[in-house]
């Protein structure tokens, strides 16, 4: 009984740095995505980007806003 919670233990360790890592990624992709959008609506002027950053912006605040609302 205690080789198989040594076991269970053991694979838990592998998991871990492995599941924070594929989180970490997650959240710099998003970073990197809206770092994107920022700059090449800024250099190139184009409305779709220029509109799905504004988009995010305003889920951000009425997120924002809810979370006030919500305290």
């Amino acid at each position: 009984m205690h080789m198989f919670v040594s076991d269970v233990d053991n694979e838990n360790a592998q998991l871990t740095p492995f599941v924070l890592y594929m989180y970490a990624l997650s959240v710099l992709e998003g970073v990197f995505i809206l770092i994107e959008l920022k700059i090449s609506s800024y250099t190139e002027g184009d409305e779709c980007l220029q509109w799905v950053f504004n988009q995010s912006l305003k889920e951000k605040n009425t997120v924002k806003k809810h979370h006030v609302l919500w305290q």
